[in-house]
This record gives structure tokens, sequence and C-alpha cells, in this order.
């Protein structure tokens, strides 16, 4: 099964694709304060990951570039790091996505940051799978920048 049709990656997708929306409403909402959300998201699988105080970590497994209409698998694997580039307000030119997946499949890390002070990690779980799965808050430590 691949990325595009396994349900759990379609959820997680559709995490980026939400937390995109945000960024983008609130760089229009206030745009002096916030300017100019993100042009893309680098999206990366990880296979190192910190449950206690959710942080995704090299190596990367997999990388995606989301520009708001598409996701594009960019690398299969390798070191990768997200390049930050400082624009007006609270945003990148380049946001980040990380995700890890555990090997039982129960937990998702997820950690993105967007900005120099926009940044975000916590843990779902899913609920259900296939078609009526879906990812829930796991509780937990998780951290807000």
């Amino acid at each position: 099964m691949g990325w595009k049709t396994d349900w759990l990656y379609v959820c997680i997708f559709q995490v980026v694709k939400d937390i995109w929306a945000t960024a983008q409403r609130e760089a229009e909402k206030v745009p002096a304060l916030m300017g100019n959300a993100p042009e893309h998201l680098l999206i990366l699988e990880c296979e190192g990951v910190r449950w206690e105080y959710p942080f995704c970590q090299p190596p990367i497994m997999r990388a995606w570039v989301y520009d708001g209409v598409e996701i594009q698998e960019r690398f299969s694997a390798g070191e990768l790091y997200p390049q930050h580039n400082i624009v007006h307000g609270a945003f990148y030119t380049q946001g980040s996505f990380q995700f890890h997946i555990s090997a039982d499949r129960k937990r998702i890390a997820i950690t993105y940051v967007l900005g120099p002070r926009y940044g975000r990690g916590y843990i779902l779980k899913p609920q259900g799978q296939g078609k009526r799965g879906r990812l829930v808050p796991a509780g937990g430590t998780g951290w807000i920048s």
C-alpha cells in the first residue's frame, strides 16, 4: 500500500491541509501584523521521535512539498532539513511539517513550524480505520511556540 492510498497518510495529509488553510486565513485577516503565509510546506516523515515532548527527529524517511494545491513527493530518504527564510511578520517563506508514525501505528507525533514564533508539537492517535478513520488527540504533553 502506497502513501497515496494508505488511510493513515490520507489523515495526516488532511492535518497538513488544515494547518495550511489556518495560516492562509490568519495572514489574510491581519496582513500588516502576520505578513504573507508560507509559499509552501516541506513535509517530512521522520524515523526518529521524542515522545515525552513531541519532536520528530532525523533521519528523514520521505519528503513531500505542499503548495496549497497538491502534495508532491520530493525525496525518498536521507538527511534533509528545512530552510527557514524569514519574511514579514509571523511566517517563513517555507514552513515545515514533520511527522512520525509509531511502529504499531497507534501514535503519530506531529510537529510544525511556520514562522519564528509559530509552531506546535503534539501527539495524535487513530480512531477507526479506512474511510471512517480519523486522527484524534492522544493527550499527553504538547508544545506551542
